[in-house]
């Protein structure tokens, strides 16, 4: 007999790869931003709305990702950022993030490059009616929370070339 708790989490992660399934992440997300999107009255609402619910999210994740793995939370800010960046991006959105940069103005600063991010992917919200990334951001805010590493993240737009958009995750570290 197995609980309706831990269905739901098998019905979003594989057991054996431990990897969230792309197509139920983007319905859950598609649905929370429906449900959102009726009750906001501005953008900069629905961004914090989605950074709230990821960032509780992060911190359960951490909490399971941390059974499997042999994390710790009193390591390093830098091998919790590599471990967020590589391992948990991997078994979240299904891919690597693309970068991890330290700020060259603010030693406190970290950012995670992201030119394909999964939340902006299948979704679109008319433009000026948030940041589908938010959520990505609160995820991210809740597994260093979870770490011990208090952080504030934030996910920014930022264009190269003319039509070609990626996200970079601004985090500052308290």
């Amino acid at each position: 007999f197995r609980s309706r708790s831990c269905w739901c989490s098998s019905f979003v992660m594989n057991e054996q790869t431990r990897v969230v399934s792309l197509s139920a992440f983007s319905l859950l997300v598609s649905e929370v931003i429906q449900h959102e999107l009726a009750s906001i009255t501005s953008a900069s609402d629905l961004e914090s709305r989605l950074a709230f619910m990821g960032h509780q999210i992060g911190i359960r994740y951490w909490e399971r990702v941390s059974l499997y793995e042999r994390t710790r939370r009193e390591a390093s800010v830098i091998s919790v950022l590599q471990f967020i960046s590589s391992t948990c991006w991997q078994r979240l959105y299904g891919r690597a993030a693309d970068s991890l940069e330290r700020s060259t103005e603010n030693e406190n600063e970290y950012m995670i490059h992201d030119h394909s991010p999964v939340t902006n992917k299948f979704l679109s919200v008319a433009s000026g009616d948030g940041n589908c990334a938010s959520l990505m951001a609160g995820i991210t805010s809740g597994l260093l929370d979870a770490a011990n590493h208090p952080a504030t993240v934030s996910a920014l737009a930022q264009t190269h070339e003319p039509g070609t958009t990626h996200m970079v995750f601004l985090i500052a570290f308290e």
